[in-house]
């Protein structure tokens, strides 16, 4: 590992009183006495924010401190189109963890709304902060098959057609298989999680949440009901969806 990206390492980026001007030139004097050019320079320090931004958020919430290092460096080195990709996955990651900071602190209000046009029909000051598009949507479902045999009597009743009496002793074997409903868009709204398709929408309220489990990309949600079943939302991040949800259940 090269100094500069021993420089971006957690333990050395976010040491308490980090100057951020500090921090840059030394980034600089690094590149210089290292002939590190530019497109280096600025893919590795993209892949060493974006790292450290992932370590950040792992195991607990971004730091004021974490946050003002991110940023500041974000500031000063994001302006390099060739690392644009990395720079723009880094700004959704620190969104993502700006939202889940407020939503820990209670602070929902900070949360800018979406105003882009969505096809949902909200409550009365109900407002949406969090969507995503293209996501599958699937639903449980239960295939009750039976499994046994017959005892009986074969009664000939017309040629070539027979009748059997006799007691089934077969028994009902149930099982169950996520069935694709269809693909579109979710979001969360400060009282329910919303889900449409051309084939189907969905308004589930947080009271409702009894259970979450949560993936690498998605998530599945059981809600009370005698006759609910889960329901599995793929093609999203399953640890940021699972985290806001369960931080806005406990406001």
């Amino acid at each position: 590992m090269n100094s500069l990206q021993s420089l971006l390492q957690p333990e050395n980026l976010f040491k308490e009183n980090t100057d951020v001007n500090d921090l840059t030139n030394e980034i600089e004097s690094i590149c210089a006495n290292n002939m590190i050019n530019d497109a280096d320079k600025n893919r590795i320090v993209a892949e060493g924010l974006l790292n450290a931004l992932t370590h950040s958020v792992e195991d607990h919430l971004l730091s004021e401190n974490e946050e003002r290092i991110l940023i500041g460096l974000f500031n000063r080195f994001a302006s390099n189109p060739g690392v644009q990709n990395f720079y723009s996955l880094f700004k959704e990651n620190l969104q993502k963890a700006d939202i889940l900071q407020k939503l820990r602190d209670g602070r929902i209000v900070d949360i800018p709304s979406v105003n882009e046009p969505l096809p949902f029909l909200l409550q009365k000051n109900e407002r949406i902060f969090i969507t995503s598009q293209n996501i599958d949507y699937f639903e449980t479902k239960v295939k009750t098959t039976y499994k046994g045999s017959t005892q009986g009597v074969s009664i000939r009743i017309a040629k070539g057609v027979y009748y059997r009496i006799g007691a089934f002793r077969g028994h009902p074997v149930k099982t169950e298989h996520q069935e694709y409903i269809g693909t579109g868009t979710i979001a969360l709204s400060d009282r329910n999680i919303y889900f449409h398709s051309p084939i189907k929408s969905v308004k589930i309220p947080y009271s409702k949440i009894i259970t979450l489990e949560s993936y690498e990309n998605g998530i599945t949600l059981m809600r009370d009901g005698t006759t609910a079943r889960p329901q599995t939302f793929k093609g999203l991040d399953g640890w940021f969806y699972s985290n806001a949800i369960n931080l806005i259940i406990n406001l």
